[in-house]
């Protein structure tokens, strides 16, 4: 099995940003776009590729994927989503260097300093030798056709060099975890990007239906015992209900009554 390190630069707003969505809303949201693609096998000279997505399915569908440990900076939470949603390409196993670096490190400088999980800061902390650069920030609000072809260029390198600087890192970070574990985490990460389990929606809602009202109607006896005025409207009765209840004080008192 070869390792293939890989970054995916996307389209992102004010409005549309992984500081303010799930990945998984992110990915799944029709403003989703792929800017472009970088990747390369670990140890050797990163690719950059940007086109429509088509291009970039056509470009990722002649690696052998039934043979490759894909590597990322999120992979476990954001570019697995996009290869295998998105591109409908599906690696052997993953590896997160975001990941590995939270469990090892826990935001922390080795002299307990706060640190961001972030690539640039990671690579300062480990002394990588090069900068991560900062053409994200200039991509703010821009579609791929928005850019110009120097501005692509750029960001394609700045994309390299996300790569190359997340192979370092994990060539740095990987030896410190068995095997096993990190074939577990591919395997957690395979259940999120590759779900195999499909919910019965019809019933599903007709259940929430059914719990919904079923707390009602608890709640409802619960604000009675507790003296919660009938004058209030249902869910502002419920709303103060439910905050009494998170006092210890009237909640033990509340059990009192039932020789508790």
């Amino acid at each position: 099995m070869r390792f293939l390190v890989l970054d995916f630069e996307t389209y992102y707003a004010d409005d549309f940003t992984l500081s303010k969505m799930t990945a998984e809303e992110y990915v799944r949201d029709p403003r989703f776009e792929i800017i472009g693609v970088s990747f390369g096998w670990l140890g050797e000279q990163p690719q950059w590729y940007s086109g429509d997505l088509d291009y970039i399915k056509s470009v990722l569908h002649q690696l052998p994927w039934h043979d490759i440990f894909v590597v990322g900076h999120n992979m476990s939470a954001f570019d697995s989503l996009i290869l295998t949603e998105v591109c409908g390409v599906r690696p052997a196993a993953y590896g997160c260097t975001l990941q590995l670096a939270r469990c090892l490190n826990g935001s922390k400088t080795p002299d307990g300093k706060s640190i961001s999980n972030g690539l640039g800061a990671l690579a300062r902390m480990y002394g990588l030798p090069m900068d991560k650069g900062d053409e994200v920030i200039h991509a703010k609000n821009k579609r791929r056709l928005d850019f110009t072809p120097h501005e692509l260029a750029a960001y394609g390198h700045y994309c390299d060099k996300d790569v190359l600087l997340c192979g370092m890192l994990w060539q740095k970070l990987s030896p410190q975890f068995p095997k096993s574990e990190l074939f577990l985490a591919s395997t957690v990460t395979k259940m999120w990007a590759e779900p195999r389990l499909v919910l019965d929606e019809p019933l599903l809602k007709a259940m929430g239906i059914e719990m919904a009202e079923r707390k009602a109607e608890i709640l409802g006896k619960v604000a009675d015992m507790l003296g919660v005025g009938t004058t209030m409207t249902i869910d502002e009765r419920m709303y103060h209900t439910q905050k009494l209840l998170r006092s210890d004080a009237k909640f033990a008192e509340l059990l009192t009554r039932y020789d508790v």
